[in-house]
């Protein structure tokens, strides 16, 4: 008896250590496929960080009359960073004789054009789109300059205002990301003008009446806005694309800026 409880003293110990060594190597194991799984999991993570590009967004969300003749509030949200230039265009397009307002040759006048910030993601700019003629009406630049045109044109009903990043308002930062994605990947809103450069622009279209009443005739008499150049007739004639009224989004050439 003496002798089987030598022997099953060491024969415990044993038993003990090789519990022990299981547990260990167990233990290891369930160590090592979780350092796995985590690092797994970890460079997925990064690595869709780092690959990811979230396209820019910029949208003109509500366009409303305010208070002065003519005025009108547009509103909008984008992605830019706080600070971020835009500029907020307002547009008629004119029809010729024998022309159609889907006429790619039909030519459009800028009625108003303002510079507006990103603040916390939306911008706002008012614009005035109607101006009062030397008799004291209220009129469109196109209207003032009807007589120096030499021809009779038709407004299209509406009105399309437009929000663009010009590339001059670009960072580096937002160049960098906008070539990196391509047009593709951020749909209509980035475009390319005859330089090659890209820029943003957005745009809605809504049915805006001509102007009516008037006020009383400036002192001054010199109208700057009525002049015999070309430049300053308020109608440009090198022809964006056609907007439908419903049409949302829609480019347009950074031509049809300068008025």
């Amino acid at each position: 008896m003496l002798l089987n409880q030598t022997y099953s003293a060491p024969l415990r110990r044993i038993r003990a250590i090789s519990r022990i060594r299981r547990q260990i190597v167990c233990l290891a194991v369930v160590l090592l496929v979780v350092l796995s799984s985590t690092g797994c999991a970890q460079t997925t993570k990064w690595f869709s960080r780092s690959s990811e590009l979230v396209a820019p967004q910029l949208e003109v969300v509500q366009i409303s009359p305010f208070g002065q003749p003519g005025g009108y509030k547009i509103t909008g949200r984008t992605s830019l960073p706080d600070q971020t230039q835009v500029t907020v265009s307002a547009i008629r397009y004119l029809q010729t004789s024998g022309q159609s307002i889907s006429n790619p040759d039909s030519s459009y006048s800028v009625l108003a054009r303002q510079f507006a910030p990103v603040e916390q993601g939306t911008w706002e700019a008012n614009l005035t789109l109607w101006q009062v003629a030397p008799d004291g009406r209220f009129q469109e630049v196109w209207q003032l300059n009807q007589g120096n045109l030499g021809i009779q044109v038709e407004p299209d009903p509406n009105v399309t205002f437009l929000v663009t990043l010009d590339p001059a308002n670009q960072s580096a930062t937002l160049q960098d990301q906008l070539e990196s994605q391509g047009e593709a990947s951020t749909g209509s809103l980035v475009q390319f003008n005859a330089d090659g450069e890209l820029y943003l622009q957005a745009s809605k279209t809504m049915m805006v009446a001509l102007p009516t009443g008037g006020t009383t005739p400036p002192t001054d008499q010199t109208n700057d806005a009525v002049s015999s150049t070309p430049s300053s007739s308020g109608v440009t004639s090198a022809s964006p694309p056609a907007l439908s009224p419903t049409q949302t989004d829609t480019p347009i050439p950074s031509n049809a800026f300068i008025r």
